[in-house]
């Protein structure tokens, strides 16, 4: 809502869209709700224009003019007055001031322009940038709509939104972190994902070349350090939320599996083996695989883009958290040669030998994750476990590496995590009861 300052309508720009303005007038106040100022000025101008028996709306095209040399003029006349003039804005300012002489009405000409450096500017230049494709490294759209939401709820009409991103320094970002996490308003998970979103703005500032002192991710992890922040759920208690199946399930659905032995059933025997991802294991073909050594070479997958405003499957040459121009942009899985991984393996390469992938569909197109979930959800049901998602495999696997006692680096370099924190999040083990070993507490103890 726009202040009122001696009676003025102040506005920064006719082409900011604002929930709604003010008017002061001799008649009093008048409220009024509107979607775009210029066209709320423009009705009445043309409002005014009717009651003196003058048609035509007024519009940039109805009174844009060009002279012979090339020059654009807005002009029309108002009362019996030729109004001419160089700048639109301008010229709706000198209309206004001739059909309501009575209302001051201020239109400052200084527009919201790509020199505006305050957070908010950078903030929606960013989401119109974001684009879905090879340069994401496999984001989605669903990730992207998260982002979206979260920026649009809790940052876009903040009062620290409309700070200058120069000016911004770390006391300032603790000062909003506290204000988010008041009275434990929000989880810590809604947290990180707003601090994601702010290290986007960030960065989206820097590739503007301007010079940034803040630092969103380093202030997250001072504050969490020192205890500043308090969350309504911890991300620990949402780690017991989630269910993977048991060792005794597992074995269920393996056996399932091999009992049915199709193309989706052994897709699913060689997710829980591999630990790939879906998008990962969806995009193996045959050139991937080593039989020699015994390895998988990950280095395609397959993610969503929009092509013509439609969401496509396509596959990309890398994984997430992997780009082609990286050095090391894949990662090498072993399996066994002589093991049931290895037999699958071998008769999909056989099966589809005139095709490129190695599970596809009779039409030869990847396997996408709907029909794969659609088997997994049949094959949990006939083996009388409870269903997860396919990517659950991954928690799965994660966690019986930890139960082994696998270091976390090691186990990032065949899942293709990039933090420590992420194989902790997928570490489920305390649900198979291996952190748990009551005799030898009682003898530590004693």
């Amino acid at each position: 809502m726009g202040d009122i300052i001696n009676n003025s309508l102040q506005l920064n720009t006719l082409f900011m869209i604002w929930d709604s303005v003010i008017i002061n007038n001799d008649d009093g106040s008048r409220y009024m709700i509107m979607a775009n100022i210029e066209s709320e000025i423009i009705r009445k101008i043309t409002g005014a224009r009717s009651s003196e028996k003058r048609a035509g709306d007024i519009s940039r095209d109805s009174v844009k003019h060009i002279d012979n040399r090339g020059r654009i003029f807005y002009q029309t006349r108002a009362k019996g007055q030729q109004v001419k003039r160089s700048d639109y804005v301008d010229f709706l300012a000198e209309l206004c001031k001739i059909y309501f002489p009575d209302e001051v009405i201020n239109l400052n000409k200084s527009r919201i322009s790509e020199n505006s450096f305050t957070i908010r500017a950078i903030g929606d230049k960013w989401i119109k940038s974001f684009k879905v494709d090879d340069s994401v490294r496999g984001k989605t759209f669903g990730n992207f709509r998260i982002l979206k939401g979260k920026y649009e709820k809790y940052i876009k009409y903040s009062d620290f939104a409309q700070k200058d991103i120069r000016k911004i320094q770390n006391a300032d970002l603790v000062v909003f972190y506290k204000e988010l996490c008041a009275n434990k308003t929000i989880s810590e998970t809604v947290f990180n994902t707003i601090v994601t979103v702010l290290e986007y703005i960030f960065t989206e500032a820097v590739l503007m070349n301007i010079n940034v002192m803040a630092s969103p991710m380093a202030i997250k992890r001072a504050c969490k350090k020192k205890r500043l922040l308090s969350f309504s759920r911890t991300i620990l208690q949402s780690k017991r939320d989630t269910k993977i199946w048991t060792h005794e399930e597992h074995d269920r659905i393996i056996a399932e599996c091999r009992r049915r032995d199709d193309e989706y059933s052994r897709m699913i025997e060689v997710k829980f083996a591999t630990l790939m991802r879906g998008g990962e294991i969806a995009a193996l073909k045959k050139d991937m695989i080593d039989f020699q050594n015994g390895t998988i070479d990950v280095c395609r997958s397959i993610v969503l883009q929009e092509i013509n405003g439609i969401q496509k499957s396509v596959m990309v040459e890398h994984t997430k958290g992997k780009a082609v121009e990286d050095e090391d942009h894949t990662r090498l899985i072993p399996f066994d040669i002589k093991g049931r991984i290895g037999e699958i393996l071998r008769d999909q390469c056989n099966k589809h030998s005139e095709g490129e992938y190695l599970f596809s569909t009779v039409y030869g197109e990847p396997i996408s994750s709907k029909y794969l979930s659609d088997a997994l959800k049949e094959i949990c049901t006939a083996a009388g476990v409870p269903y997860y998602p396919p990517h659950k495999t991954r928690f799965y696997g994660i966690s019986v590496l930890r139960e082994q006692g696998i270091p976390e680096e090691t186990i990032m370099t065949y899942t293709g995590q990039r933090t420590r924190e992420m194989v902790s999040h997928y570490d489920k083990s305390r649900q198979f009861g291996s952190y748990r070993d009551d005799e030898k507490i009682k003898e530590l103890l004693a």
